[in-house]
């Protein structure tokens, strides 16, 4: 699903931020698997079939290795660019698996639109017109870098904990989730 002119509603990162969610890969050899997309000048983070994790802006690409995703099993991944500190951190399932370092391009404001791929969804051609196969669920996006303990309690308690009291959420325990396809669901 997509939000025509994504600028006019606050998806327009020129900055820090953050990005997470939950995901299930049904298929790992298709080309691409776009997670969300603002056009290359905006932003976009897709995982590669050869098991790379890549965030692309401003025409440049950051990528880390994520080889050890496995087929048709849950994981909880973000993503933080902090501009001051020109790094992009990768983590998978709570932890940080890898700190790109030396990056300075930062993404640029633009009317493209916001785009979600979900299962069955195809990417636009300059991604290779890949096919998602697998499930999201809860992508979160934030205007500003998240540390390890706040990815931690929300892939431990959730969005809605978090948000609500982030002092009970740490406290919380842990809650079992079903993905379910976001097709028709808001952010």
């Amino acid at each position: 699903w997509s939000i025509a002119d994504a600028s006019q509603t606050g998806l327009d990162f020129t900055g820090d931020f953050s990005f997470l969610c939950w995901i299930r890969n049904s298929d790992i050899v298709s080309s691409q698997k776009v997670i969300l997309n603002k056009s290359y000048a905006g932003y976009s983070w897709r995982i590669t079939g050869s098991g790379l994790s890549k965030l692309e802006f401003a025409s440049t690409e950051i990528t880390a290795d994520v080889t050890g995703l496995l087929v048709d099993t849950i994981y909880h991944l973000a993503v933080v660019l902090d501009v001051t500190a020109d790094t992009v951190k990768y983590y998978v399932d709570g932890a940080l698996t890898t700190t790109v370092t030396g990056v300075t391009a930062t993404p640029t404001g633009n009317a493209a639109a916001f785009e979600v791929f979900l299962a069955g969804d195809t990417g636009y051609s300059a991604m290779g017109a890949a096919s998602n196969v697998g499930d999201l669920d809860e992508v979160v996006l934030f205007a500003r870098t998240l540390t390890l303990t706040e990815i931690q309690d929300i892939r431990s308690n959730g969005i809605a904990s978090f948000i609500a009291a982030p002092a009970a959420a740490a406290a919380a325990a842990p809650v079992r989730r079903k993905l379910r396809n976001m097709m028709g669901v808001g952010l």
